[in-house]
Formats: structure tokens, C-alpha cells, sequence
């Protein structure tokens, strides 16, 4: 799968180059360890904002259930850790995140500097 943008819409390719999704802008959610040396990040979902905060929200509040149930600090640390970005990202920024799972960290840490912040024009 890949993303191009074009007349200030994304697509989203599949393997055999059908456009499977489009939109004007584009979410991911990941799930994101600071913690960790070196610091880890790994990608749950992306595309449709519409569906992808659907699933966070979803996801949230199942951890949310199972940490009320069952007091797990597991499940706490999870919610935590749990990320999701909506708007206009870079499209190089999300294939890499795509073809190279070990790249999602660094585009957390892009991400938290700003580093490829659309500048006003």
C-alpha cells in the first residue's frame, strides 16, 4: 500500500495499484512507548479519519472496560499510550511509516517537533 496526494487529495493504493480510499486528509493512530530505549512506536491504523478514530475510540474504551474490570496497570499504560493524528501529513512521512515499521518512531518524534508542521503561505 501506498499514499500519493494530489489536487489536495490523498489516495491510497493497494498492492496492484487500485485506489482503495480518498480523502482531503488522513489519520493514523499508533501506539507509542517513550519509555523505551531506544524509543519504539508502532502503527495500528491508518487512513479514513472517519474510521480510524472510529477504531481508537472503540479501542479505548475496550481498554478502558478491561482496566475498570480488571485493575490491570497494563491496561492503563496502554491507554496512554495509544496516539491517533488527523489533517495533512506529509505523504512521504506516511509511506515510510507504511513500508518501514521501524520509521514510525522517528515520525512520532518528527511529529512532536514540528518538523513537518504545512507552513501558512
Amino acid at each position: 500500500m501506498n499514499y500519493e496526494y494530489s489536487d489536495g487529495k490523498y489516495y491510497l493504493y493497494n498492492e496492484v495499484g487500485n485506489i482503495v480510499w480518498s480523502g482531503s486528509e488522513v489519520a493514523v493512530c499508533l501506539s507509542y512507548h517513550p519509555e523505551l530505549e531506544p524509543i519504539r512506536a508502532t502503527l495500528l491504523k491508518h487512513g479514513d479519519p472517519n474510521l480510524v478514530e472510529k477504531w481508537y475510540y472503540t479501542y479505548l474504551s475496550k481498554l478502558q472496560d478491561a482496566y475498570r474490570i480488571l485493575r490491570r496497570p497494563e491496561y492503563l499504560k496502554e491507554m496512554k499510550q495509544l496516539v491517533m493524528v488527523r489533517g495533512r501529513i506529509p505523504v512521504e512521512e506516511l509511506n515510510k511509516c507504511i513500508s518501514n515499521l521501524g520509521y514510525v518512531a522517528r515520525f512520532v518524534e518528527k511529529m512532536i517537533l514540528c518538523d513537518f508542521v504545512e507552513k501558512e503561505k
